[in-house]
């Protein structure tokens, strides 16, 4: 019997797999993942610029900078796809990966608008407008080296 990952391995997480830990387990591995992003998730870059205490150390408060995944897609036409290389995830930026946005077209906004409406209701869930905003994009995250999984 197969263990749960192994090195080579690829796993496609879908949005009730995305733990921080799972996906770090993977890549410890040697194992490669595909995840989709929950609108929740915090992501981060590395500061090229961070401010520095008198003795030279980096304040930890600059180290990273918070992505907004939304503000980056705002520029993007309909189907363009940007990617940044080594994001951190998590509030503990334990995790590097490639982060891959896509703008949806205006169709397939509105199906996944319905779709998150008809979600709501039957859970009997409250629609909060950061996930509403969420729907006009496509964003995973992966390990997969690019010269493996290009987004073209």
């Amino acid at each position: 019997m197969k263990k749960d990952k192994e090195h080579k391995d690829l796993k496609l997480a879908d949005l009730g797999y995305f733990k921080v830990e799972y996906l770090r387990q993977i890549a410890r591995s040697g194992a490669s993942f595909i995840s989709k992003v929950k609108s929740n998730t915090s992501l981060y870059i590395k500061n090229p610029n961070p401010e520095r205490h008198k003795v030279g150390t980096i304040k930890k408060s600059t180290e990273y900078i918070k992505i907004d995944i939304l503000e980056l897609a705002k520029p993007l036409a309909e189907g363009e796809t940007i990617e940044l290389k080594d994001i951190y995830i998590g509030s503990k930026k334990e995790l590097k990966s490639r982060l891959i946005v896509t703008k949806l077209t205006e169709e397939n906004k509105i199906k996944r608008e319905i779709t998150h409406q008809e979600n709501i209701k039957k859970k009997r869930g409250i629609l909060k407008q950061s996930r509403i905003d969420f729907n006009s994009i496509n964003a995973y995250i992966t390990n997969v080296s690019p010269e493996i999984l290009t987004h073209t």
